[in-house]
């Protein structure tokens, strides 16, 4: 499956510097070794602002999934990401992880607008989560999930 990973402008400023989130490594580097083919975009470095700057990413490339990540602090910066995405493709799966969906999966979520969260560590539970998308196989079943269906989240039992 091919995968593009977003990381928002301003999203890791530490002291005026740019820090790459630690866990968006983990969770591309797992998505790899899984046999997935991992982009992963920091907007950062991108000179236009996110609608044209996601435009140029994901037209004509191919993207089956889009995945987001960030703390309850970068609700906007995500809430751009994700409206901007859903101008260009409305259909293409959005996956949320970081401590925004951990701490209030189903209010984050629907506030969100995403299709799927991911609460707690996400190595695990998005290679699951791609490899239930990819087959058609229900997500219920997968541990460490929220699911948005018709407006209402649900959200399945802790992984371990």
């Amino acid at each position: 499956m091919k995968i593009l990973l977003v990381m928002p402008k301003s999203l890791a400023k530490v002291s005026g510097y740019n820090v790459f989130p630690i866990g968006f490594a983990y969770v591309s580097a797992s998505l790899k070794a899984a046999g997935h083919d991992v982009v992963t975009a920091n907007l950062e470095y991108c000179e236009e602002d996110a609608l044209p700057a996601l435009r140029r990413l994901l037209e004509g490339h191919g993207f089956q999934a889009l995945g987001i990540s960030g703390l309850s602090r970068d609700y906007h910066k995500l809430k751009q990401v994700i409206d901007a995405v859903r101008q260009i493709d409305p259909d293409l799966p959005i996956v949320v992880g970081g401590g925004i969906m951990t701490a209030d999966p189903e209010t984050a979520l629907a506030a969100l607008g995403a299709d799927l969260g991911v609460v707690g560590e996400g190595e695990v539970t998005v290679c699951e989560l791609v490899a239930a998308l990819e087959t058609g196989q229900p997500l219920e079943g997968i541990p460490g999930l929220a699911i948005l269906e018709e407006g209402r989240v649900t959200v399945t039992e802790a992984r371990k």
